[in-house]
């Protein structure tokens, strides 16, 4: 019976920490995984079994036919929605574990159990950690592997191109703004079918935010960076910088605007981060899994991929 009692306390303490961490590691703004705050998500509530391998999606568009009339009569207009498209979304499960063997439990118990108890957390934290980089890796980057091809935010198909008409690193403040300002005009007004876009997201890797430090002007030197006078502007709803927001293939640093709304493009969580457990002889494993979707783009014309000379 004591054995037992204390196993129900240790239970406790894993299923506290793995909840404390695992909630820390995907809503924590660590610079370098950011997929959550790029890519709006949608939580189930499409009709999504977990055993799915698949998700499909249509997009719909309103017709205005409204009429404009002096006297009513008894026939009207019929609006209302037309279907634009239909897709599929793969599903994916993200997904590892470690275990914990009875010498494990009776260590939390012992005179070492302190010690024992911060490998313990630091085990935990390794997992959840490594559930968050391959969420975010799914979401920005997709996945292209013998018999695994998903999209993420860089590699949707349909998105916008645009190149940076300037030399980035190299040009004076008042031409990077007048850049900035083209290529704001260009997402929100330049899209193709006569489709508006609000550029909500400007999002770049921190080595060309670093350049936005720099002093607008040279010569009076008063010592305001460029980024200010492109704020001041108000073009962007959020300017964020990233960490290693590069090509994969390139290696070269990004730039993006996004309109950046789940009805334009989002991912949807099937199964939020959570844990299960499960004994075998005297050894618990302990399996920590999530199932979302890729990168599903309705509306692929809201991201715009910058190319940076």
């Amino acid at each position: 019976m004591k054995e037992n009692a204390l196993k129900v306390v240790n239970d406790k303490k894993i299923e506290k920490a793995l909840t404390v961490q695992l909630n820390k590691e995907l809503e924590e703004k660590v610079p370098e995984l950011y997929g959550r705050q790029l890519v709006p998500l949608s939580f189930s509530g499409y009709g999504i079994s977990i055993g799915d391998k698949y998700v499909e999606w249509k997009k719909y568009s309103s017709v205005g036919v409204s009429e404009i009339v002096a006297e009513r009569n008894d026939d009207l207009p019929l609006g209302g929605e037309t279907q634009e498209g239909t897709g599929t979304a793969k599903l994916f499960w993200l997904r590892n574990g470690f275990q914990l063997r009875i010498a494990d439990y009776d260590a939390l118990n012992s005179v070492s159990g302190e010690e024992i108890a911060k490998n313990f957390i630091r085990e935990i934290r390794a997992n959840a950690r490594a559930l968050a980089e391959a969420e975010n890796q799914l979401l920005l980057y997709g996945m292209n592997n013998v018999g695994l091809d998903a999209k993420g935010l860089l590699t949707v198909a349909g998105m916008r191109t645009e190149t940076f008409g300037v030399p980035y690193a190299t040009s004076p403040g008042s031409m990077l703004l007048n850049e900035f300002v083209r290529l704001a005009d260009t997402f929100e007004n330049g899209a193709l079918h006569n489709e508006t876009y609000v550029a909500r997201t400007l999002v770049m890797d921190s080595t060309l935010y670093a350049v936005l430090m720099q002093n607008y002007s040279t010569v009076t030197d008063t010592g305001e960076p460029i980024l200010a006078k492109l704020q001041a502007r108000g073009l962007f709803g959020r300017i964020l910088k990233i960490k290693d927001f590069v090509d994969k293939v390139t290696g070269k640093p990004k730039m993006m605007i996004l309109d950046d709304v789940s009805e334009n493009f989002e991912a949807i969580i099937v199964q939020e981060p959570m844990y299960e457990t499960w004994v075998t002889e005297r050894t618990t494993k302990v399996a920590v899994e999530e199932k979302l979707s890729e990168v599903i783009a309705y509306y692929p014309q809201a991201i715009m991929d910058i190319i940076v000379s």
